[in-house]
């Protein structure tokens, strides 16, 4: 333990709940008062917690400061029920019944770049392929065993280069042509963050929960890189 406590799973579940239920609240009102509470736990998770596992602390504050930027936006400065709809969708959602709004809030509260929904950024991401069911996940599971090797291949890399060992020496004293293993660390997290989102689109799709079209690719072409826009969508 690094920090003043061990961070406690409960408090990561407390502010996944709240603000799933801050967008399901019919009140402009009551979303901005639940806005405080995420606001509190989001603070003590981050600057009062802390393992002996520094990766996985810097993922967890990644995440927690994601997730209070967009409550930010959809619980303070936007009206969602009035201001975000699906795409074709007329129904004023504030009518409809709670587990109905439950369930609008979850799909948009997963849908972290608007895919499906009038704010999706159409201009920046990559085109979704028009295919069957059956291409797609025939696709995706070459998708998938592409990103195992990508991973996998970044692991190498790091095993390769002593300075990503605990107590290992500073990069700056290795030689010119084992440097370039540093770039194992970055295959690494884009074969982890694609074979996870490989994974869910194909699980998705196969429990009729999504279709194809809500699946554009997470990373775009690598002559588009010289931007992280481009290449990230």
């Amino acid at each position: 333990m690094r920090g003043a406590a061990d961070p406690d799973g409960r408090v990561v579940l407390a502010i996944l709940s709240l603000s799933v239920l801050g967008m399901t609240a019919t009140s402009p009102s009551a979303r901005k008062a639940i806005f405080a509470p995420i606001t509190a736990l989001s603070i003590y998770l981050i600057f009062f917690t802390a393992s002996d596992n520094l990766p996985n602390d810097y993922f967890q504050g990644c995440a927690t400061m994601i997730n209070l930027f967009r409550m930010s936006d959809l619980l303070l400065l936007t009206d969602v029920q009035k201001e975000i709809r699906k795409k074709g969708e007329t129904r004023d959602i504030s009518t409809l019944p709670f587990l109905t709004r439950l369930w609008w809030s979850l799909t948009l509260y997963a849908s972290l770049r608007g895919v499906g929904w009038s704010h999706e950024p159409t201009s920046h991401l990559p085109v979704p392929p028009k295919t069957t069911k059956l291409g797609f996940l025939l696709r995706q599971s070459l998708a998938l065993a592409q990103s195992y090797l990508v991973f996998n291949l970044g692991n190498l890399l790091v095993l390769l280069n002593s300075s990503f060992s605990e107590g290992g020496p500073p990069f700056t004293s290795q030689k010119w042509w084992i440097r370039p293993t540093v770039i194992g660390q970055t295959l690494q997290v884009k074969g982890f963050l694609n074979g996870l989102y490989v994974l869910c689109s194909i699980i998705s799709v196969i429990a009729t929960l999504s279709t194809p079209y809500d699946w554009p690719p997470l990373f775009g072409s690598l002559t588009g890189a010289y931007t992280v826009r481009n290449y990230w969508g």
